[in-house]
């Protein structure tokens, strides 16, 4: 017995979405850190791949090899099967290039708390624009 997330991407931007345990109901810091850390090694990898390749293209790969789905706009994704009504939160990454192969833009939505439906096979959706929109829940980050 189950139930699930659907994150519904309705911007006009790619996102990279993850679904994980919800820090704060842990009592754990965000771990904002550790994305930045793998970010960092993005541009790293960006440089030993060579010239030509787009340091986005490069960091959508690692995202997709930690884990993260993409959700291209207009699109959803479902999340789970999950314990109803469990607690979650969902880390959306948009991924830009602001210099061709040199910088890359990248700002994270945290949707947290959010939960998983509360009956069998039901599904909670959320937009990222709705959580977007809020300031407490972007961080944008330079790299390069």
């Amino acid at each position: 017995m189950g139930s699930y997330i659907s994150i519904c991407n309705d911007t006009a931007d790619v996102y990279m979405v993850k679904t994980g345990v919800h820090q704060q109901a842990l009592g754990i810091s965000l771990g904002i850190l550790g994305i930045l850390g793998a970010a960092a090694g993005v541009v790293s990898t960006t440089v030993a791949a060579g010239v030509g390749t787009s340091a986005a293209i490069v960091q959508i790969a690692t995202l997709e090899q930690d884990g993260f789905k993409r959700i291209d706009p207009g699109c959803a994704e479902r999340f789970g099967q999950y314990t109803l009504s469990l607690l979650r939160q969902a880390t959306c990454v948009r991924v830009r290039e602001i210099s061709p192969g040199q910088y890359v833009g990248v700002d994270i939505v945290t949707m947290q708390p959010i939960a998983s439906g509360p009956t069998h096979d039901s599904v909670n959706r959320y937009k990222i624009s709705e959580w977007r929109r809020d300031p407490k829940y972007v961080t944008p980050f330079q790299l390069g």
